[in-house]
């Protein structure tokens, strides 16, 4: 996968460019929607690191629902949660600040590229709250309930209290176990699952109307 650097700001561009070119990735960078435009070519996977500022929401918005051939990552000098519901509702795969940490970015983008989120828990806390909104409670039969079938009691107790939006600490609190029993729990509930986060789960056990 191809990552393109896109801000209009060399600073910006060359801060990204120095903390990723140790990882052997595959670098370019854009100053412009035209210069990235002449970066992408048919057929090849790309990553995007867009700085907020690169360009205006609805381009961006269209290039989040290209088919298949890139990913979208938002950094944003000011990020708060409210706009990062509003890139994760438009399908970008991640949103961080813009002077993130050397060693997070590095994280951030091993989970995109993996195929996963990168998003604040409370951001994806209140995406998880917005699918629950519009859709029908988790039934024995439906979608939601094949998926429990497969899990112990507990597992599907804490399943059921994420498709709630509550963070680990909130379950623990909330079923009288420390957080790290919930993070095991939640591995194991992923794997069994076949999903690969909170967001992914949620989504698998809603049944939609």
């Amino acid at each position: 996968m191809k990552i393109i650097l896109c801000s209009a700001n060399g600073a910006v561009r060359e801060r990204w460019f120095s903390i990723l070119s140790e990882q052997r990735l595959s670098l370019y960078q854009a100053s412009s929607i035209k210069t990235l435009a002449t970066l992408i070519h048919r057929n090849e996977q790309y990553l995007l690191l867009v700085h907020q500022q690169f360009t205006d929401v609805q381009t961006i918005g269209t290039l989040c629902k290209t088919p298949g051939s890139l990913r979208i990552f938002f950094l944003s000098d000011a990020p708060n949660s409210d706009e990062g519901l509003t890139f994760l509702l438009m399908g970008a795969a991640g949103y961080a600040n813009t002077y993130i940490a050397g060693g997070r970015l590095v994280e951030a983008i091993k989970t995109v590229v993996a195929g996963r989120v990168w998003f604040e828990q409370e951001t994806i806390r209140q995406f998880i709250r917005q699918i629950k909104r519009g859709a029908n409670p988790v039934e024995k039969g439906g979608i939601g309930g094949g998926i429990l079938d497969e899990l112990s009691g507990r597992e599907k107790e804490i399943a059921l209290l994420v498709v709630e939006g509550l963070s680990n600490q909130e379950i623990g609190e909330k079923l009288f176990i420390s957080e790290r029993t919930v993070k095991a729990h939640l591995s194991s509930i992923f794997r069994k699952t076949g999903t690969k986060s909170r967001l992914d789960l949620a989504m698998k056990l809603q049944r939609r109307k």
